[in-house]
């Protein structure tokens, strides 16, 4: 099972600012867990495309401490998600991966150990999918719209912010994600 715990302590304030909020369940389908987003006000299916089905941080937290569920937040508007599975341990607070963990380090934007505690995400505000990148390949992704990421406040650094650093999401998409070239070992 997936944990849906979270600590609101480090999760950046520009993010907590957003009306883009939802919650989450974990859902077993065909003997995989999955993350279902969940409309904070309704309770029912929300959708990472339709801001109806959002909310406001507040909103959200109180939703899920009601009823069990975790938090997060759709990506969009200027609002990218980097994510790396299979990497990290966040019991012992490592990114094992050491290209992932000098990124992780000098990147300077909001970087969280994800639900399960063996990956981790980066939140960037003003950045892009370059043209030349796909946006998902082997356990790295990368993402600007119609998705939503669990956030967990299981801070990678403390104290960061969500940054406009082209420069590193570019890194990301240039070594595992161009749409010409296979991925480096």
């Amino acid at each position: 099972m997936i944990s849906t715990a979270f600590s609101a302590l480090e999760i950046p304030s520009a993010m907590r600012g957003g009306r883009r909020w939802v919650n989450w369940k974990p859902v077993q389908r065909d003997g995989k867990w999955t993350k279902v987003p969940i409309c904070p006000i309704t309770r029912m299916p929300a959708s990472s495309t339709d801001p109806k089905s959002w909310s406001d941080f507040a909103t959200c937290v109180a939703t899920a401490g009601a009823f069990n569920l975790g938090i997060g937040f759709v990506l969009g508007e200027g609002w990218l998600g980097v994510d790396f599975d299979h990497c990290a341990d966040a019991k012992e607070g490592v990114i094992e991966d050491q290209w992932i963990r000098e990124w992780a380090t000098s990147t300077q934007t909001y970087v969280e150990y994800s639900p399960s505690g063996t990956g981790i995400h980066a939140i960037f505000r003003d950045c892009v999918l370059p043209e030349w990148s796909q946006n998902r390949r082997d356990g790295v992704e990368v993402y600007e719209r119609s998705r939503f990421f669990c956030v967990t406040g299981n801070a990678f650094a403390a104290g960061r912010d969500c940054t406009a650093s082209q420069a590193s999401v570019d890194a990301v998409c240039s070594r595992y994600l161009r749409k010409d070239v296979q991925p480096q070992a």
